[in-house]
């Protein structure tokens, strides 16, 4: 995996003050907006190996670039390449379908990451003993608790 941003800005257009939402909708479809410069000429690159934590205040644009090496948001100006597989996770049990089985829910989530049945056939015992949840693979992911998502997913 390698992922380069090269003189990268992302910015969105926000209502120009503080707003209701009644309000803020008017003002989105009259064009009262301002620009908020979320990323301005951002540059790094990441190398195959290496570990890189992104830490900052609220609203700094941790997220924003997460999203923008996910594929989910793109540059308004710049270039981000990314060469390797990355399936972002979104949220808690993002990916997963909550009326399926933990067991059906880990073949679904394997073929969104783009792995076939038989490799997913072959690594999942593994899979099993390492998220420790042998005895709730046959059920319903609804009724999973937050933990028991995130040690599935």
């Amino acid at each position: 995996m390698q992922i380069e941003f090269e003189n990268v800005s992302k910015y969105f257009f926000v209502p120009s003050k503080e707003l209701s939402f009644r309000q803020a909708f008017i003002s989105f479809s009259k064009g009262k907006q301002i620009k908020k410069e979320v990323l301005n000429n951002i540059h790094f690159s990441i190398q195959k190996g290496e570990f890189v934590g992104i830490i900052g205040p609220n609203g700094c644009g941790k997220s924003t670039i997460l999203k923008l090496i996910g594929g989910i948001l793109w540059p308004n100006v710049g270039r981000i390449t990314v060469i390797g597989k990355v399936a972002p996770l979104l949220e808690l049990g993002a990916g997963f379908h909550p009326d399926l089985t933990g067991r059906e829910n880990i073949y679904l989530y394997g073929s969104i990451l783009g792995f076939k049945k038989k490799e997913i056939d072959q690594k999942f015992e593994e899979m099993v003993l390492f998220s420790e949840m042998k005895d709730f693979l046959n059920l319903k992911i609804k009724h999973y608790s937050s933990g028991m998502a995130a040690r599935l997913g």
